[in-house]
Order: structure tokens, then sequence, then C-alpha cells
């Protein structure tokens, strides 16, 4: 439809901003001039423009004339309107949507764009074009290296990239300050670049400085956690040795619990439960030592639920009646030795077993 190119006068009012327009910064003094040569001297450029046709993200079919996207002029666009001019002078064109946004690069009204936009024009010929970098770095007789860097700009907080693209901190102090993980130190210290008017190598030197005050730091919290996890070591064998203590004591109180008719122990200030006269002898005569020996060898050798001095009692009267039958039965018939070899048998049984 438009394969031949034209000069017209456009009204104003059909005329719309660029879709792939990167440029947000309008420097005010390059605004003043234009607006002067344009009052003095009349347009002197057409600004270039293409049809909005159906597809176009800008379309809109309420519309009754034709629009145009602006490719390249939009300066002279704006000084226009601010002039109270009715219409421009446009040249038309035929543009693709990659034409339009190299356009936004290799035109734009003369001033080149700053590194932020240079940034935003080469991300979306990545993203939405599939250019690779170094096509692209081809394209505008760049390396490779460079579309790169420029690209990684668009990695900065917000406001470092506002910083940057009005050139209050430079290209080289954003490549530095990427160098950052954290957001609000970046932030910090381009604060200070700015405030400070730091050079790229103090900026370097600051970076150098907080990063081995760091690298310290992780050192220190390393050997804390090895201390700490030494200690954590240390704990966790001392509460297993203590949770082993108190199941051992545990399974002691149980069996103490389940023999009710236990006699009290000796404590080495003497008794204090109650045991008949000859039992109390026995009590004083067998040693603290060898009494806790002789219960425990009662308890889990044999079983029995009688005290040390009971028991021993018990053996002396065995032993001094099985003595009695003995010499007894030199005189009894072997009927006789039988049967109390059978009683002397049940007195041990009764002794032991208890």
């Amino acid at each position: 439809m438009f394969q031949n190119e034209q000069i017209v006068e456009l009204p104003l009012g059909v005329i719309e901003r660029g879709f792939y327009q990167p440029r947000d910064y309008f420097d005010a003094e390059a605004m003043e001039a234009t607006k002067r040569s344009i009052q003095e001297k009349g347009q002197k450029y057409p600004v270039v423009v293409r049809p909005i046709l159906a597809g176009n993200p800008l379309f809109d079919p309420a519309w009754p004339d034709t629009h145009y996207e602006l490719a390249d002029g939009e300066r002279r666009f704006r000084c226009c309107k601010e002039l109270g001019f009715s219409t421009i002078k446009a040249l038309i064109r035929a543009l693709g949507d990659e034409e339009m946004l190299d356009y936004t690069l290799t035109t734009n009204d003369s001033l080149p764009l700053n590194p932020i936009e240079k940034a935003m024009v080469f991300s979306r010929l990545a993203k939405e074009f599939g250019k690779s970098q170094a096509e692209i770095a081809r394209s505008f007789n760049l390396k490779q290296q460079q579309v790169s860097e420029y690209i990684r700009l668009l990695d900065l907080p917000a406001e470092i990239q506002d910083l940057t693209a009005r050139a209050v901190i430079s290209v080289r102090h954003a490549r530095e300050l990427l160098k950052l993980q954290d957001h609000g130190h970046m932030q910090a210290l381009a604060k200070e670049v700015q405030e400070k008017s730091l050079s790229t190598r103090q900026l370097t030197k600051k970076l150098k400085e907080n990063k081995d005050k760091s690298s310290q730091r992780a050192e220190k919290i390393k050997e804390s956690d090895i201390i700490f996890e030494k200690n954590d070591k240390k704990d966790e064998i001392f509460a297993e040795d203590v949770d082993n203590l108190v199941s051992d004591a545990t399974e002691l109180l149980k069996f103490e619990v389940q023999r009710p008719d236990r006699k009290p122990k000796k404590d080495f200030a003497g008794h204090t439960g109650p045991l008949n006269g000859l039992e109390r002898l026995h009590f004083h005569l067998i040693p603290a030592s060898l009494h806790e020996k002789m219960q425990y060898w009662l308890s889990f050798e044999l079983g029995s639920s009688l005290a040390p001095e009971t028991w021993l009692l018990r053996l002396e009267l065995a032993v001094f009646g099985g003595m009695i039958m003995a010499l007894g039965a030199i005189w009894l018939p072997i009927l006789a030795a039988a049967t109390l070899c059978g009683a002397l048998f049940t007195v041990l049984v009764f002794v032991f077993i208890g």
C-alpha cells in the first residue's frame, strides 16, 4: 500500500508514539534547542512513520482514519505539539517490527540512546526476534562482549538503572555494582558514588575491601559452626549417656517395685526397717560392700526375693538342721534316712528360692 515513500503533512492527532521506542529521557536543553530551531526556521526534517494496520499492538478498530506509528523523530513531534502546530511533515515508510526496533537505535533524532535504552533494544532483539548476541553485535558494529554487558545492565535495580540512564553514575560504575548480589548494598554504594563522586577505581577498591570483610566474616561463621557442631555432638553423646543411665535406673526401680516383701537395704548409717533379732544381728555382721554383692547375686542370679541377712540366717539354719539329720541318720534305718534327705532338700529349696 505504501511501497513508494512519500512526505506528507499529517495531523498530529493521528500519530502515535512508537511501540518499540525505548527512549524515556528527553534532555531539556536539546528539547529547547529543537523547539527554537523549528520556531525560527520551520521543520526542516520530516519524522519517519509507518501506518498502523490490524495486528499492530497499537491498532484500534474504532479509529475513523488511518493512524501512524513514529519510527524516528519523537523529539521533533513533541516540540511541534508544544508549539501548537496542527500538522507535521512525515515520511511514510512500510517498516516491519524488527526494522522499527532497529530504527530506534540507528536514528532516534540524531541523539544516541543512553546505556539503559540501548540495553532494552538489544534485549528485545534477542527475546522478541530471536537474535543472538553475535548477530546483534554485527548489526551495530559492536563486539559481542559489549552487547552482553549492555544487556546485563538490566539486572540492576530500577533506581540504579535510572541513575545510569541519566549519567549520574557511569556505565563502568554500574558494571562494578553488578558484582554484588545484595540489591540493598548496590543502592547504598550507588548513592555513595553519587554523593562523593567516587571514581571507578575507588569503587572497585571499596568492593574489594567489602569482599575481604565478607570472606573473613564467612570464615568466622564457618569456624563457629564447626565449634557448635562439635559441641552438639558432645551434647548428643552426653544426652545419650544420661538416657542410658536413666533407663538402667528405671529398670532397677521397676525391679524394686515388683518386690513388695523386700527388706530394707543396709545403709552405712545403720538399719531403718523392721527385722527380727537374728536378722538384725546378721545385718550388722555383713559389710556394706558384701551386702550389695550378695543382694545382686540373690536377685539376679538366683531370682530370690530374700534380703542377704535373711538368706544367710536361713542358710545357717539349713546347714545346722542338715548336720543334725546327718548325725541322726547314723542310727536310723535307710527309709528314715531317705525321708530326712528329702526334708533337707525341701529346706534348701526354701533357703535358695525363698
